[in-house]
């Protein structure tokens, strides 16, 4: 086993969260113990367990949600609880690869991951096990992204964006490290401006590419079709008249994968706004009358097909 020297925020959290030697595993995760002698395979055998726990925990957490809503408040705190037992099953599997391999960077961004999203309380201890994993392995991109969100949200920008733009460095391909960037250069490009120096149209353009080249990573995955639409919209924070028929068109293929027909009327309705603005009333009738065909009671849609209902009019003479 190789030693390391950790940080006393690190130190502190591995020796209150790591089971004794001398604990059993749950029967779920003995299948790790033929890799004790592999770190690779211990971490990916790991590493799997989470991903596919994880598949059955978001199951049982959309049962909880349905249950509550029925009033079924006993059945929805079950479900809760069979949720959150998973969950302490995978933070023991990340734990037991520490406690063999104290070392390894990804199961401290693994199992920093999971405090952070899973267990409030511990939400700090998440963060220190990522500024471990950066510091141990200073190109594991996920550690760098996940630290990068967070010190954003801290409002500690020039040391997030760094972290930010290192994931995208190390993994330039990544449609989720791609996403969370246009995320931060839309909402907080002021910061950005002062911290890059660039000027707003900048970092508009910035945020659609890399929207734009997420979205053609994630071609069936509606958020980030969504996501590249939605972004002509965010033109006028600055200062930028965007291609509203390549707006209209970004509508229409994010609504081939809308997951449900509220979200189907929403990107109708959005196409019509996109085509109002591009200075054509009558696709955006045609698009308004479908957003009305799945809610016709919409006070939004009725108020926009009187809007390009007038327009039509006017550019008719």
């Amino acid at each position: 086993m190789r030693m390391v020297f950790l940080t006393a925020g690190a130190m502190a959290l591995l020796f209150f969260a790591l089971p004794a030697p001398a604990d059993e595993l749950p029967e779920e995760l003995e299948a790790l113990e033929e890799h004790f002698e592999d770190e690779e395979r211990l971490i990916e055998a790991a590493r799997a367990f989470d991903l596919d726990q994880m598949e059955l925990i978001e199951e049982k957490l959309e049962a909880a949600r349905d249950l509550q809503a029925q009033g079924e408040t006993e059945a929805a705190q079950d479900k809760l609880a069979e949720a959150m037992e998973q969950r302490d099953v995978i933070r023991r599997a990340y734990e037991e690869v520490l406690t063999h391999y104290p070392e390894n960077a990804r199961a401290m961004m693994y199992l920093g991951d999971l405090l952070y999203d899973f267990y409030p309380a511990e939400e700090h201890g998440g963060v220190e096990l990522w500024k471990e994993a950066v510091d141990i392995d200073p190109e594991l991109a996920g550690a760098h992204n996940s630290l990068g969100i967070h010190l954003c949200h801290m409002g500690e920008y020039e040391d997030g964006i760094y972290h930010i733009d290192k994931a995208l460095e190390l993994e330039p391909d990544n449609a989720d490290f791609l996403f969370n960037v246009t995320q931060l250069y839309m909402i907080h490009f002021p910061q950005v401006e002062e911290i890059k120096g660039w000027d707003r149209e900048r970092i508009y353009e910035t945020a659609m590419d890399m929207s734009r080249r997420a979205a053609e990573l994630r071609p069936d995955d509606y958020t980030f079709l969504q996501d590249y639409a939605q972004g002509y919209f965010s033109a006028e924070n600055f200062g930028v008249e965007p291609d509203w028929s390549a707006a209209a068109e970004a509508w229409e293929r994010a609504r081939e994968h809308a997951p449900r027909e509220d979200v189907v009327f929403y990107t109708w309705l959005n196409e019509a706004r996109a085509w109002e603005r591009d200075g054509s009333p009558e696709e955006a009738l045609r698009c308004v009358n479908e957003a009305l065909e799945l809610q016709p009671d919409s006070h939004a849609a009725q108020n926009l097909k009187e809007r390009v209902r007038q327009d039509a009019e006017d550019a008719g003479g």
